[in-house]
């Protein structure tokens, strides 16, 4: 099942409403009141790497200026208007987004929007994903595409993310190929000769991360296991996984992921058999790389998802900063 949370600030006191708000974003934003009255409603998803959100917003201003380049975010966000404004400014190098606009943020350069009545779909997805579809990423900071061309790009996240129930782990990586293949047609525009390239690359980077996810369980895994199962030579591994830090720390990534998810979905087995069937050596070598990871050793992570019980929020905080690590 996907990894999701929701939120709806109408579910909540009003005036406890915003301040539960801010505190989800706070991860990756500095949040303020904008014009108007204040309004939030989020459906989030997560899908083998990729993060989906919709989301209706209103009187509520986003700021990265003081984050961007200083914190670990370091992917790119697309926000797709459904309808309302998403309003920029210079230090976002766009003035406005409206219906059928598909917005381009680079995390890692300073932003600031401000929703007014704005129905939005927005993609958390890594920079490879963007390389692949466009080549060198230098000027696509607050570039925006128009429709009609972002129409089909549209209606696969839509349905994507109200439909998420249900889909099986293995089905994953093929809703993600979906996404990347439609975002490449929507770029088309921005493509240079160096992403042809780049996506023959990002092909032979899936079969490695499918061969990974299915081999979590061995300890041996390894860069030399995974060269040999999908017909790579190590040197191109070493490459795919350049920015990654190496397979090495890839491979430790996704098998804390895994980890995460499972005591998010309420896994009852004990850390010792979690760490031994997703290839730790033992519980102590699970505890010591999970809080590098995520700031708190497996067993506190747990202890914190049991904790928060009925506080929908806290859960949201927690999931979506586990996301965001992934994801960056």
């Amino acid at each position: 099942m996907t990894d999701q949370f929701r939120f709806d600030s109408d579910a909540l006191p009003p005036g406890q409403a915003f301040d539960a708000y801010r505190r989800l974003y706070a991860v990756g934003s500095d949040v303020s009141r904008g014009a108007g009255p204040f309004f939030a409603w989020v459906r989030a998803v997560r899908l083998d790497g990729l993060i989906l959100f919709e989301r209706r917003l209103d009187g509520v201003v986003h700021s990265r200026s003081a984050r961007a380049g200083r914190d670990r975010f370091d992917h790119f966000a697309l926000h797709l208007v459904l309808s309302g404004e998403l309003e920029g400014g210079r230090e976002s190098r766009f003035d406005r987004a409206g219906p059928g606009d598909l917005l381009l943020v680079d995390t890692r350069r300073a932003s600031r929007t401000e929703a007014r009545e704005l129905h939005v779909l927005t993609a958390s997805v890594p920079r490879a994903a963007i390389a692949a579809a466009c080549g060198a990423l230098d000027g696509l900071h607050g570039r925006i595409i128009g429709a009609p061309r972002t129409f089909v790009l549209r209606d696969l996240m839509q349905s994507v993310v109200r439909n998420a129930d249900g889909f099986r782990d293995d089905v994953l990586p093929s809703l993600r190929r979906a996404f990347q293949e439609l975002l490449n047609a929507t770029l088309a525009d921005l493509s240079t000769s160096s992403a042809v390239l780049l996506r023959l690359d990002q092909a032979r980077r899936e079969a490695a991360e499918r061969f990974i996810l299915a081999h979590l369980d061995d300890r041996d895994l390894g860069a030399a296991t995974v060269a040999a199962g999908i017909g790579a030579s190590r040197s191109t591994l070493y490459r795919l996984f350049a920015e990654d830090g190496g397979v090495a720390r890839f491979i430790m990534s996704r098998r804390l992921g895994a980890v995460r998810g499972a005591l998010e979905g309420g896994a009852t087995e004990p850390l010792s058999a979690l760490a031994l069937a997703h290839g730790f050596t033992d519980e102590s070598h699970l505890n010591r790389r999970f809080k590098q990871a995520y700031g708190q050793p497996a067993g506190a992570y747990r202890r914190s998802v049991a904790e928060t019980g009925e506080d929908a929020v806290a859960a949201a905080v927690r999931r979506w900063a586990g996301w965001m690590i992934e994801v960056s």
